[in-house]
Order: structure tokens, then sequence, then C-alpha cells
């Protein structure tokens, strides 16, 4: 971790200490009161097991280092009880975080300028940031990682900037069919008042010109060719007079290029040839990706036709839909098995089948007649996601090893 502390308490203690007193301080300084609530608890012991699973892991591997000098020298087997200490007070940091602007967003006291910036937030969809941060990570992996400044400046981009981009965008031009939608205004759907629509537009030049000009300056032609096609296709899905979102067939192509795109940024940003891009993977995500968007568009068929909107939900009906999702899920699961060479390819291809197996169950016992209710799937889809892409992280870490070496004990 860091290097060895002086004399007294070894550094990484301190900052274990540091992090654990100003985080509790935070509940305390801004009020939200968590302590109080056991849901609370619950997940930061959730949060401490994970830590345990995954932090053991990456040390036994060994995937990370650690300088013994710097902890008290005790370990739980293989990671540091430091490890414990952080983890906490960097989950209670985020939740005390969002809870907070979840209180300035609602309450009718709070200041325009609060108000305004934590909705903007939510609107980013901060639960959605991994999907794009760590795709573009895993391209970096990929590609070698040789990290430089249009790099690491991707590393930023792809959690605030983009998402709000992204989504941010969606929800102005989505607000028609949005307001009558009972799952929005959550973490699986962002509802923006117009009286916010001008602010969400300042919000995202402010936030992507600067990676934008950073790119073009630093990385490789062809890597500001993707960058290009990213954000013409983010634009392209929600805002008029494209709007590929309600082009049935089309909308899934384009929804899964918001998610393809960044693996492709980062492998051009490291200037790997696309004649050693994975290019099987790089269309079972494509794959992946059309099935999810068509899938959960089931959920949102009854909303989408009240608003005039249209989508491959409405085209054929919920049911036709999650066949159409289950036929791509499979597609995607037998390309990553066909390019199998060693364990992890097999273990990936066995995590794709979760989701055909969530779509099967879907369609063997449906929920009703008609694509509003098909939302129970798509709940089912989330808690899928988090965990398929938690043992992903596990094996990329240990096929690419990126840390190994880099600290040392």
């Amino acid at each position: 971790m860091d290097p060895a502390g002086g004399p007294g308490v070894p550094r990484y203690t301190l900052i274990t200490l540091v992090g654990l007193l100003l985080a509790f301080g935070a509940n305390h300084w801004f009020g939200t009161r968590l302590h109080r609530r056991g849901a609370f608890w619950l997940f930061l012991g959730l949060a401490v097991l994970a830590t345990a699973v995954f932090d053991n892991a990456i040390f036994r591997l060994p995937v990370v280092l650690f300088r013994r000098s710097s902890t008290l020298g005790v370990t739980l087997p293989f990671m540091p009880l430091e490890d414990v200490g952080f983890g906490v007070a960097m989950a209670t940091f985020a939740v005390v975080f969002w809870e907070w602007l979840g209180q300035r967003a609602t309450a009718p006291q709070a200041r325009p300028a609060q108000g305004v910036a934590a909705a903007l937030l939510r609107s980013s969809r901060p639960i959605s940031w991994p999907n794009t941060f760590f795709v573009y990570a895993a391209g970096l992996l990929v590609a070698g990682w040789h990290l430089d400044l249009s790099a690491v400046a991707g590393l930023v981009y792809f959690t605030l900037p983009y998402n709000l981009l992204l989504y941010g965008v969606n929800d102005v031009c989505d607000y028609a069919s949005d307001v009558r939608n009972p799952r929005k205004n959550s973490v699986e759907g962002g509802l923006l008042p117009p009286a916010l629509h001008r602010p969400l537009w300042t919000a995202v030049l402010a936030t992507n010109l600067p990676f934008w000009a950073l790119w073009i300056a630093l990385a490789p032609a062809g890597a500001n060719l993707v960058l290009l096609a990213l954000v013409a296709l983010a634009l392209a899905y929600s805002h008029p007079p494209a709007r590929w979102k309600t082009v049935p067939f089309l909308d899934g192509i384009v929804s899964a290029s918001h998610f393809v795109l960044p693996l492709i940024c980062a492998l051009a940003v490291e200037g790997l040839s696309p004649a050693h891009w994975p290019w099987a993977d790089i269309v079972a995500f494509t794959l992946w990706g059309m099935a999810s968007q068509a899938f959960g568009a089931i959920q949102d068929v009854d909303f989408d036709r009240q608003a005039a909107d249209r989508s491959v939900a409405t085209a054929i009906g919920g049911r036709a839909t999650a066949i159409y999702a289950l036929g791509l899920y499979l597609l995607a699961f037998a390309l990553v098995a066909a390019g199998g060479h060693g364990p992890w390819h097999w273990v990936a291809a066995g995590l794709l089948l979760a989701y055909p197996l969530n779509v099967g169950s879907f369609l063997a016992f449906p929920p009703g007649r008609g694509g509003g209710d098909g939302h129970g799937g798509f709940a089912r889809f989330l808690w899928i996601n988090l965990a398929v892409g938690f043992v992903y992280t596990f094996g990329f870490l240990f096929v690419y090893h990126p840390f190994g070496g880099v600290f040392g004990r």
C-alpha cells in the first residue's frame, strides 16, 4: 500500500483511523444519523464480508502486495487488519453522501443550488458508474495497462461526466413518459423536472468539454474517432431528430454501444491495433447489451405506448421480446464458450448463463399479460449484474495481474 511511515502509529493504520473518524463525523455533521438504523449496520456487515473475500483473494494471488511496516502487522488471514476499517470508512462515506443528497433534493427548505446539484448527480445514476468505469479499466488491462495522462483521464471521464451525458440527456428527452412511470426518480431511473433541463445541459458541457479537449490533444487519432462515435451515439439515442431509442431493434444496438465503446476507447487509447482486439468478446458483449436493453424494455412498454414512444417491446410484445433477449444471451454465451482458452473463459461463459436463466424464469412464470408488469425480472437482472460483475472483477485481476510487483513489501 503506502510507503512505511515513521516512528509511532504505522501510516496505513493512521490513515484508516482518520478515515473512520471523518466518515462517522460526516454522518453526525450532515445529520444523516445512519448509526440509528439497523439497515445501515447490516450494510456495513455485508461490506466487511465482501472486503474480506475480495482482499484476501488479491493478497493471496498475489495481485497486490503491502509493506507490513505500514500496518500493525495483523492479517486476516492474508489481508491487513486495516483493510476492514478502511473499507468501513469508504462505505460509510458513500452512504452518508448519498443519503445527504437525497435529503437535500427532497427537503422543502433546501437551497436551490443544493437541490439542483443533488438532482443532477442523481440523474447521472451513480449506481451505474461502475458499468462504464470498470469496462474502460478492463480495456486498459487487456491492452497492457500502460497508463498515461489520457488513459487516466478516461478513468475519471467514465464516472460522472460520461454518465451525466448519457443518462441526463435521456432524462431531459424522456420527461413526457418518465413523469407517468412510478419506477422513475429512483436508482433505476431519473425524473428531471423541466426547470432543471437547462442546468443539466450546462453541467454536461462543463463536465465533458475539458475531458474531450484533453483526449483530443493527447490520445491517438483512432481513440479520438472512437470518442466521437461514443458522444454521437449517446446523443442520438435520446435526442431528436435521431432519437434512435424509439426505433425497434436499432434501440438495442445503440444502447449496447454505450457500454461497449468505453472498452474500445481504452483499447484505442493504449494504441492496441484492431487486429489484436478481442473481437469475439466484443461481439458477445454487444449481444449481451442488446439482450439486456430488450429485456429491460418489457417493464416500460405500457408507459412508452402512452407517450407514443416505440421500442422493441412495443413493436413485438413482452413475451416475444423476452424470447428475443433469450436468444441474444445464448449467442453471447456461445461466443465466449467457443473462444475459451483456459479456466477463466469457462468461468466467464458459465457466469453468462445466469442471464438466460433469468429470462427463462420470466417466460416460464409470466407475471401477467402486457409488458408493464415485467419489473420483477428486471429487478433480478440488477442483482445478477452486481454478483456477476463482482466475480468478473476477480477474474480480470487473476488473469492480468495489473498491479503485481508494483507495491513492495
